[in-house]
């Protein structure tokens, strides 16, 4: 009887071991950088009740340059992270010279989207985004309105 209760004891001790993940804090560095001769903006936005959008972090660069760079320490596995967790919101605009506009949301991302860690250039604890032509062709005109 005490070898199966001791048996039955190691193999719980297996089962609990297996299923654990890493659940710690880890700490990485985001940058956002324009690699466009454009003035960009940035506007984070986080939507606390369906229709009302708060304004959380702007960013505003002439020409090219790093708009954002910052190392956060965050809770659980690396490779779930999410942009609210990071800027603190769930959607984003890129304003492009007051002409065009590109809407980042995290709850649709696009191809070569800010609000999708995926998209970024991921080296060790460093996540990237560079902001192209690209984004500035696939952006929608607003003819100069856009603030």
């Amino acid at each position: 009887m005490k070898t199966y209760i001791f048996k039955a004891f190691i193999i719980l001790i297996i089962i609990t071991l297996n299923s654990c993940t890493d659940q710690s804090d880890h700490e990485s560095r985001y940058i956002i950088e324009n690699a466009t001769d454009r003035r960009v903006k940035i506007k984070f936005y986080d939507t606390q009740v369906v229709g009302v959008s708060k304004l959380v972090l702007y960013r505003e660069l002439d020409g090219a340059g790093i708009m954002y760079d910052e190392l956060k320490t965050l809770d659980g596995p690396s490779d779930k992270e999410i942009p609210k967790d990071v800027f603190g919101a769930d959607s984003l605009v890129v304003i492009f010279d007051k002409e065009k506009i590109q809407s980042h949301y995290s709850s649709l991302p696009f191809e070569n989207s800010l609000s999708d860690f995926g998209d970024y250039l991921n080296e060790g604890n460093m996540k990237s985004y560079i902001i192209s032509e690209e984004n500035y062709q696939s952006a929608t005109s607003c003819d100069g309105a856009c603030e």
